[in-house]
């Protein structure tokens, strides 16, 4: 699935994001690969680099995993979330657009605030929270490893248009009678504590 030199490529962008100051790109290089599991950055490609292709796959996956479990969003673009869920259904942090024709909710995918997000968000989860930055990570996550992803608006959008392309379905006039009868009929299901 993933390719020796997209491997490459994202551990040398997780050291390119790295926040840490005075750091230098190299010692950043060493501290990830060790992370990773290997001596140095120099074991860590000539260990991908001699690899069979059939042993290539699993690990090249689970390198992948680990570096996007501690991949930063970039400040370059909007990022969402999305869950995978084993049943194969995909669900979203959301925010509420609109009522439909029918009187339901209409909720499209709510932007995330920036990188400090997902650091917020790693810190309080007890689930894994993924950045994926390229269609590759992004099936991955989707059929392997699952959990939440914060995901890149280009590529969110590219795989999950459905959840955009809600807002079609705001009427401008919504039936506001049914929206109240739905919404008597939820209160009516809650139970209060005394």
């Amino acid at each position: 699935m993933f390719q020796f030199q997209e491997v490459v490529d994202s551990l040398k962008g997780l050291a390119s994001n790295d926040p840490t100051p005075g750091v230098s790109h190299c010692k950043l290089l060493e501290t990830y690969a060790k992370t990773l599991g290997y001596q140095s950055y120099y074991h860590f490609v000539e260990s991908l680099k001699h690899l069979p292709n059939e042993q290539f796959a699993n690990v090249s996956l689970k390198l992948m995993r680990q570096i996007c479990l501690k991949r930063i969003p970039s400040q370059d673009c909007a990022y969402f979330e999305f869950q995978a869920f084993s049943s194969g259904k995909i669900g979203f942090y959301s925010a509420w657009a609109g009522w439909d024709k029918r009187g339901d909710e209409v909720r499209v995918p709510r932007e995330l605030a920036g990188p400090e997000t997902a650091i917020g968000l790693r810190e309080l989860a007890t689930y894994p929270i993924y950045v994926v930055q390229s269609s590759n990570e992004l099936l991955a996550w989707r059929y392997n490893w699952r959990s939440t992803a914060l995901i890149p608006e280009n590529l969110a959008k590219e795989f999950f248009a459905f959840a955009f392309n809600k807002r079609r379905l705001v009427e401008n006039n919504p039936p506001m009678d049914l929206v109240r009868a739905k919404a008597s009929r939820y209160e009516n299901n809650i139970a209060y504590a005394d």
